[in-house]
């Protein structure tokens, strides 16, 4: 049974990826409202799942060592993605590109998504997946990846303010809704919100913004779709997809 719910799952979230791009087709809405819908996702529901997932669910230290795997999995993509990268003598933005997108994934859409799908009222799932997410893709992505973009943009484009660039990337997370709500969520989880009716409201208000997360992340990937050149990243595709089916 779990196998038909979760094909049903991804064909509904397949789905609304494709009435999405055919919206966009028809001109209905452009690419350019990708860009909206997305701080939509991570400016509000995301930052609401993140909270209401940590705040509501006492947090294990064995929560932790999936992140900390996750974590190692992608070091490890990142070095091999920089070893594939030299010995093909790539240029320093063809080379960042490689190492960030073997290293790291989507997990704000390719993630929370599905899992909110597959599994719509489980807070253990959905915990789970944001302590998973956290240790091991969202804040690596600011205090290692954004370094990582940021050294390669400026040797390719002959910049010299890469360390700039690094700080106010690190100051934009770290005064972000999405930071903000994992603060807020490990305090009130371990201080623990009152059983009232306030409480019970904001829940309430929360698990509609979670429920919105599906729909939205779906309109954004589907506004995004574009047809790609093969012949001009299929080799960045196949060594991608080797170091993160690899490891």
């Amino acid at each position: 049974m779990f196998i038909v719910h979760l094909t049903q799952s991804l064909v509904v979230l397949l789905a609304l990826i494709g009435a999405a791009f055919w919206l966009k087709r028809r001109g209905i809405v452009d690419a350019g409202n990708a860009q909206g819908f997305t701080r939509i996702v991570t400016e509000l529901l995301l930052p609401a799942l993140v909270f209401a997932s940590l705040s509501r669910n006492a947090l294990r230290p064995e929560l932790m060592l999936p992140g900390l795997v996750m974590l190692a999995s992608v070091l490890t993509g990142l070095f091999v993605a920089w070893l594939l990268g030299l010995a093909l003598r790539l240029r320093p933005g063809q080379l960042g590109a490689l190492v960030l997108v073997a290293g790291f994934g989507s997990s704000v859409s390719l993630g929370y998504a599905p899992i909110a799908q597959v599994f719509p009222d489980n807070g253990k799932a959905m915990l789970d997946a944001v302590v998973l997410n956290s240790i091991g893709s969202t804040i690596p992505v600011f205090v290692i990846g954004v370094p990582i973009a940021a050294h390669f943009g400026s040797r390719e484009g002959g910049s010299g303010d890469s360390g700039a660039a690094a700080l106010r990337a690190l100051r934009s997370f770290f005064t972000s809704p999405l930071f903000a709500a994992l603060i807020l969520g490990v305090a009130a989880a371990f201080v623990g919100l009152p059983d009232n009716a306030f409480t019970a409201t904001l829940y309430q208000f929360l698990q509609t913004l979670q429920d919105a997360v599906p729909l939205m992340v779906a309109l954004s990937i589907g506004l995004m779709l574009r047809p790609l050149a093969l012949r001009e990243v299929g080799l960045a595709l196949l060594l991608v997809a080797l170091v993160k089916l690899t490891l």
